[in-house]
């Protein structure tokens, strides 16, 4: 595995940390019913990405064989997606809404109640799938191997679980929220950089190919 794998995995989790729906989802949620009703939020988006990344490793293993003008046209189309959703976050006048403080609100989310709030919002991000696809395009060389494939998926999984989770632990301490209020449009404004340059990096090669063969 290339060290791509591994810069897929980072801007995977760059995008996991950015303010976003889900993002909102899992914190708000977190400070008003508890940190375990947040972990179960968490784990169901995570569930959700990786039966995305699930889906993109099995359509990519058989589109790299299949036909390369197709997979250039999802590489170009993710790549634009990356590039308009980075330049988004570093030009948008405010930052994203976050909940500033715990509503009064006694007792933790069931378990099961908090695990379909997280799937379903997760299941019914479209956007999703462009996002898997492309960062997968560019993590692999080739056709995957089973091993490769499982690998893939397995460190979306990871990285989706640690992460989400950890920002329930972190985004729970008043401290930590206080600063992050005050720092996040910065945040946003870098991670919305980095998301844009591998946009570009993504596209262009892609634009190339299909220049060529049109």
């Amino acid at each position: 595995m290339s060290y791509s794998f591994f810069v897929m995995l980072g801007l995977f989790a760059v995008n996991v940390m950015t303010p976003g729906a889900s993002f909102i989802l899992t914190v708000s949620n977190a400070m008003k019913h508890g940190r375990r009703s947040g972990i179960f939020i968490a784990l169901g988006l995570a569930t959700a990405d990786t039966m995305f990344a699930t889906m993109a490793t099995a359509g990519l293993a058989a589109l790299v064989s299949q036909s390369l003008v197709l997979v250039k046209a999802i590489s170009l189309l993710g790549g634009l997606w990356f590039v308009y959703g980075g330049l988004r976050l570093m030009f948008r006048r405010s930052a994203a809404q976050l909940p500033q403080e715990a509503e009064n609100t006694v007792g933790h989310l069931p378990r099961a109640l908090a695990y379909r709030l997280g799937l379903t919002a997760g299941a019914v991000n479209a956007q999703a799938i462009i996002f898997f696809s492309s960062l997968f395009l560019a993590a692999l060389a080739s056709k995957p191997t089973l091993s490769e494939a499982v690998l893939l998926v397995g460190g979306v999984l990871a990285v989706s679980a640690v992460v989400r989770s950890g920002i329930v632990l972190v985004f729970t301490t008043g401290a930590v929220m206080r600063f992050y209020a005050g720092q996040r449009r910065k945040m946003e404004a870098l991670s919305g950089g980095m998301l844009a340059l591998f946009g570009i990096k993504l596209a262009m090669p892609a634009a190339l190919v299909l220049a060529n063969a049109l």
